[in-house]
């Protein structure tokens, strides 16, 4: 989650419209300026998601999650039976 929140300050500091070039010296696209774009506004709204829960929300809906496993509690077995 700290990677994709330095990658969306990292775009911001790097727009495309900027007259500075990238490290390697080339441009970006059209397709590749978009498919940055539509990739940062997807990140932002699973971050935004996420953010809104708390982590005892978090928690919950995880038990939530386990408890409709049908294999969770069992107890392998284990031998000759």
């Amino acid at each position: 989650m700290l990677r994709e929140q330095a990658l969306v300050e990292d775009s911001q500091e790097n727009n495309p419209g900027s007259s500075s070039k990238p490290k390697n010296g080339r441009t970006m696209t059209e397709a590749e300026r978009k498919f940055q774009e539509v990739r940062l506004k997807r990140m932002r709204e699973r971050v935004a998601k996420e953010a809104k829960k708390s982590h005892k929300e978090k928690v919950d809906d995880f038990n939530k999650y386990l408890e409709a496993q049908t294999d969770h509690f069992d107890l392998p077995r284990i031998g000759p039976g």
